[in-house]
């Protein structure tokens, strides 16, 4: 039986791929955010649908 500890530095290189993804995020992305509002509409569509499917016919 081996158990793997895995020790992070506090000022490893996360920390700046860490930053970079929150400034990525922080951006303006319109293809990202209409991509969010397709699959938004999809979810709520499927659901509205599969409920009326399965309690209203």
């Amino acid at each position: 039986m081996s158990i793997l500890v895995l020790y992070i530095h506090p000022e490893s290189s996360l920390d700046k791929i860490w930053e970079q993804n929150m400034s990525f995020l922080k951006k303006k992305n319109n293809a990202a955010f209409v991509f969010f509002i397709i699959t938004l509409y999809a979810f709520l569509g499927f659901g509205l649908g599969f409920i009326i499917w399965e309690y209203v016919l």
